[in-house]
């Protein structure tokens, strides 16, 4: 459980963050490795629900760009107001303290 509290402190402390474009990008980085370094281990202490919202979390912040100019060219990329909205949602579906 603990590389589940390593997760859920990174999104506690970014959702607690003011609007910055930094922050966000350094957020995302930070969250995808963790994630990827922890998958396995995650997959074998958390139920399949919150192991599967976590990975959700990776694809909203995989989709994140922070430059405006490749994101209208891509429908795929999302912007720092969107990736926050996506997290709050998926967040608001569970028992996810933030």
């Amino acid at each position: 459980m603990k590389n589940y509290r390593e997760l859920i402190k990174l999104i506690n402390n970014f959702m607690k963050t003011p609007y910055h474009q930094g922050a966000t990008d350094t957020f995302c980085n930070e969250y995808m490795d963790m994630f990827y370094n922890m998958c396995e281990e995650l997959q074998r202490e958390l139920p399949s629900k919150i192991y599967n919202i976590l990975d959700e979390i990776n694809w909203i912040c995989d989709s994140y760009e922070e430059d405006e100019a490749i994101r209208s060219t891509d429908s795929y990329c999302i912007d720092e107001n969107i990736l926050r909205e996506k997290i709050k949602n998926i967040i608001k579906r569970t028992d996810i303290k933030i």
